[in-house]
């Protein structure tokens, strides 16, 4: 298969949640499969303020409408790791988004301070934002999580709270919610029973 039709079928697989609307959880066959491909297009991240190992067995995505995220942990991270944060950051995972992205204050994050992969979908190349995620405690002692995006500085820093949801089969898991026509509220499950929310707004 040429690298034209493999992200072709990428994007067949990866037309991720449009998560101001209905959302549908992806199998984990489909999101294994995305997470694999993605990481292939992932350059080498010099200077990277976080290393993160994929474990591209355990992705959780969320896809419809052309538009999407997933998530992807790291290998080393587990419940015994999320309990014992200190003020080193911890790696999380990846996070990826399509044509939706990060909205602080209101607005959507810009594109310059993204760190984007560049994929080809058949004839068209396409921009797939990637976060690193990591977690610590603060100087108050409170867990939080930090996004990083292309800077050393993170992008956002949010803090974790009790996670009411449940168990849960991965070590991250995604849920969406409609705040608005072109709005949204990512939730991220953290295995060990805690979650951060984030803010989305549809991007083009």
């Amino acid at each position: 298969m040429n690298s034209k039709s493999t992200f072709a079928l990428l994007f067949i697989t990866f037309a991720c949640a449009n998560l101001a609307s209905a959302q549908e959880v992806g199998s984990l066959e489909e999101a294994q499969k995305a997470a694999r491909k993605l990481n292939m297009a992932l350059p080498v991240l010099a200077g990277a303020p976080i290393s993160v190992e994929a474990d591209l067995d355990k992705p959780c995505l969320v896809k419809g409408d052309g538009r999407g995220v997933m998530i992807v942990p790291d290998r080393n991270f587990t419940a015994a790791a999320l309990a014992n944060l200190g003020a080193t950051i911890t790696p999380v995972g990846q996070l990826w988004m399509l044509r939706v992205g990060i909205a602080r204050d209101g607005r959507i994050s810009p594109v310059e301070e993204l760190r984007s992969v560049t994929v080809t979908d058949s004839d068209k190349d396409r921009d797939v934002q990637l976060y690193l995620l990591g977690a610590r405690k603060n100087a108050q002692g409170a867990a939080e999580l930090v996004l990083f995006a292309k800077s050393e500085k993170p992008l956002l820093v949010t803090s974790l709270a009790g996670d009411s949801a449940g168990t849960q089969s991965l070590p991250l898991e995604i849920t969406g919610s409609r705040t608005g026509e072109d709005t949204a509220t990512l939730v991220i499950h953290l295995i060990g029973g805690q979650r951060a929310e984030l803010s989305l707004m549809k991007s083009e």
